[in-house]
């Protein structure tokens, strides 16, 4: 209490830190003359506020420093206080010269030591009484529960952060001109500025402040729904009426009704998912935290990344990130870069939270601790999130943003795991019932790495063999796009088209099941198998599609290398980034069926975003714009990229849970989410991801028509172009499906989940 009352009498005699150099010959000149001063300047307000500022330090001092002295001793040691609280009284009128618009005054130094007087007396008066209440309280906060700890610690910073930069004010005027300045309002959002976006933006955020206070409300002891919203309103209603003496900050009324919504809200959402309880965990299982995870990892993404203008930078660019710690925050004042700390650190502290619950609802028993690889996963997340700034353009990536983020990471597991292990012991799930699992055992045939059986080869051949006389049928039906029968070659080259066709599609939807039965460092492969696939791949389609359609996907050459080096290595990268979509859905939906596979779905991810801008180099940003490039939304952005790889992603979660759902329908409530999930992210990933307005062939239309008319001179518009659409989203999405079905048999992905003993009570 000493310390910070210290603190508070010279960061509030000196705020805001507006530091100017100054020559100290000039300021000790300047210093000599400080007795000239009129003791009669200065308001009686600011002269209060100078005795408050001195009244807690002698009070805290004594209390450390005289109990248990003689009579003599007592007030020896009184003396030596006084001295010291009027030496530092001067020696922080003598630094203001160097913080302008501070300026030297007797008269503060005068109430200052009348403050010390005062609370010299007060503790001489009430200070066993005071020791005494503080001991009792330090009893009863040792012995109270964690959360309720928490709750209080929590309240304590939002308060602080509340109350800065602390240029605190009870003078009647200055609190009038506050008024006067727009900066006290009474009327409910009218403070509100900005656009519809930022107003949204600024409301979301108060609530959040709030989320973590329902949250501990509700761990410390569920309250009907009247009081929870009755004490966030309370405490909101504090912070506010405090910040009225803050001269610097608003006083908004608009807050307190946040506040409270916030605690509700966040109350709510711990009744509803019990964050804290560790039966809940296991309920609801590592795959759905999991994806609760990959959501807060995307919105981080969308939130600094945004607009996903990338841009290769200039070579000064690549290691602006390594400036000296904290260069940036320097450039703003105190306010601003605590603010700019908090959110930082804020923003990734739900993902530690997150990844604790994740892992923690795969472990049997027992509560998941900070090992090296998690570590290590937060640390990478916070510098990819980071690194990936250096290519937009306007930001500012920074160090020191990075170790922020890593560091609320970390505090959001801690957070996480404390809270978890403060729940009193309750029977595990297990342990309560047996809970039983529906037998497919009978369905589930050798894992693959056993290898597969005969007649599992025959159905593979079959379903290419079956595959190859469908795409032979479609192409000549009424109504397939002319893009999609230029792929098939004219004559009795047509059945080697479709024969490579069939080969290469059934490749690009099964070879990723292949890393289901390995090892999750097998995942890292991936950049190096699916280009060697693409290369045989590329071969095949060489063989009898003709070579206008392969430059229709992706561009003729335009760097004169020799043979088809530019065709092949272009074919390659695209290859490479539909089959990543095809893969992380595979992970994903085997990781939802059996949780220990959720380190290869990771490792999946990160696999994705490490190599996520280097393919749309090679595929988009290098490529010709004859090709499928002009049908991308923002002149083939690698926002638009990123829209049409989710679409692709959600079609393949669809295909995938529907391949599983087929052989074992026992799993369908976490198949079939998934599968919903997919087909609504589709089809609006997909269309933000196409051009709405293409002009070629002496025309305008959007890239939805060119690719799926039937004919160049006429293309489907209304009704019958959203059936389309909607039809090949199916017909994908079903196709896809019955492609890895046979895949998905041969794997143990269709193991059922962890096997529990029952318990027999």
């Amino acid at each position: 209490m000493l310390l910070a009352s210290i603190l508070f009498v010279v960061y509030g005699s000196l705020v805001p830190l507006n530091f100017q150099p100054l020559p100290w010959a000039e300021a000790v000149a300047r210093f000599m003359t400080f007795g000239a001063d009129d003791l009669g300047m200065g308001s009686r307000v600011d002269k209060a506020s100078n005795v408050l500022l001195t009244i807690p330090v002698a009070f805290a001092a004594a209390q450390c420093l005289l109990p248990g002295r003689s009579w003599m001793g007592t007030w020896m040691l009184r003396g030596v206080i006084a001295v010291g609280i009027l030496l530092m009284a001067v020696g922080v009128e003598f630094a203001q010269q160097f913080f302008p618009p501070r300026t030297m005054s007797w008269s503060d130094v005068v109430a200052q030591n009348l403050g010390t007087v005062i609370g010299l007396t007060a503790q001489h008066r009430w200070g066993a009484a005071v020791s005494e209440w503080l001991l009792g309280w330090w009893r009863r906060e040792r012995s109270s529960a964690r959360l309720s700890r928490a709750l209080k610690a929590y309240l304590a910073v939002l308060l602080g952060f509340s109350l800065l930069p602390l240029d605190l004010t009870i003078n009647p005027v200055e609190i009038y001109h506050k008024w006067a300045e727009g900066r006290v309002i009474l009327m409910p959002f009218a403070g509100l500025t900005g656009d519809v976006s930022e107003r949204v933006y600024e409301c979301v955020s108060d609530i959040a402040i709030w989320l973590p206070v329902g949250v501990f409300l509700y761990l410390s002891g569920p309250l009907s729904l009247r009081k929870t919203l009755l004490r966030g309103l309370l405490m909101g209603a504090v912070i506010e009426g405090l910040q009225l003496f803050v001269f610097t900050r608003v006083t908004d009324v608009t807050d307190v009704l946040l506040a409270g919504m916030g605690v509700v809200l966040g109350s709510g959402c711990a009744r509803f998912w019990s964050l804290a309880s560790v039966q809940a965990t296991e309920r609801i299982g590592a795959g759905r935290w999991l994806s609760t995870w990959v959501a807060w990892l995307l919105l981080v993404l969308v939130v600094f990344w945004y607009p996903f203008s990338f841009r290769m930078p200039s070579g000064d660019e690549w290691m602006s990130w390594l400036r000296v710690p904290f260069t940036t925050y320097q450039l703003a004042d105190e306010y601003r870069a605590i603010n700019e700390v908090l959110r930082r650190i804020g923003f990734f502290l739900p993902g530690g939270v997150l990844w604790f619950l994740t892992l923690n609802a795969r472990v049997r028993g027992r509560v998941a601790k900070l090992s090296g690889a998690t570590v290590f996963l937060l640390l990478l997340v916070a510098v990819v999130v980071e690194a990936g700034q250096v290519f937009l353009p306007g930001k500012v990536a920074d160090l020191t943003d990075a170790g922020l983020a890593f560091l609320g990471g970390v505090l959001g597991f801690r957070l996480a795991r404390w809270s978890v292990s403060t729940v009193p012991s309750l029977p595990r799930l297990a342990e309560v019932r047996s809970i039983p699992v529906p037998a497919v055992r009978a369905r589930a045939p050798a894992p693959l790495a056993a290898g597969p059986a005969r007649g599992g080869v025959r159905l593979h051949v079959g379903f290419v063999l079956a595959l190859a006389v469908a795409l032979s049928v479609a192409v000549n039906l009424p109504g397939v796009p002319y893009n999609v029968r230029e792929l098939i070659a004219v004559g009795p080259l047509g059945l080697v088209s479709s024969m490579a066709m069939a080969i290469c599609l059934f490749l690009l939807a099964n070879a990723p099941l292949l890393l289901l039965n390995r090892s999750p460092l097998w995942v890292f492969a991936a950049p190096l198998g699916l280009p060697l696939i693409g290369a045989l791949c590329y071969g095949l389609l060489r063989l009898g599609v003709p070579l206008e359609s392969i430059h229709d996907v992706v561009g003729s050459p335009v760097l004169d290398w020799p043979w088809e080096w530019e065709r092949l290595l272009r074919f390659m990268a695209l290859w490479t980034s539909i089959g990543i979509q095809v893969g992380l859905a595979c992970l994903f939906v085997a990781m939802l069926m059996d949780p220990r596979r959720l380190p290869a779905f990771v490792n999946g991810l990160l696999v994705s975003a490490v190599l996520a801008y280097p393919l749309y180099w090679v595929v988009v940003d290098q490529a010709a714009t004859d090709n499928l490039i002009e049908l991308m939304a923002s002149q083939a952005a690698f926002s638009a990229a990123s829209w049409l790889a989710m679409g692709a992603l959600g079609i393949c979660l669809a295909a995938s849970s529907l391949s599983v759902l087929i052989a074992v329908p026992s799993l369908w409530r976490s198949l079939v989410p998934t599968m919903v999930v997919g087909t609504l992210v589709a089809p609006f990933a997909i269309l933000a991801g196409l051009e709405q307005n293409v002009i070629k062939y002496e025309k305008v239309f959007s890239a939805l028509q060119f690719l799926l008319s039937t004919d160049r001179t006429q293309y489907v518009t209304g009704a019958a172009l959203w059936i389309r659409f909607v039809f090949v989203l199916a017909v994908l999405a079903c196709g896809l499906a019955l492609l890895q079905h046979v895949g998905w048999r041969f794997t143990s992905a269709l193991k059922p989940p962890i096997q529990r003993r029952a318990h027999i009570h």
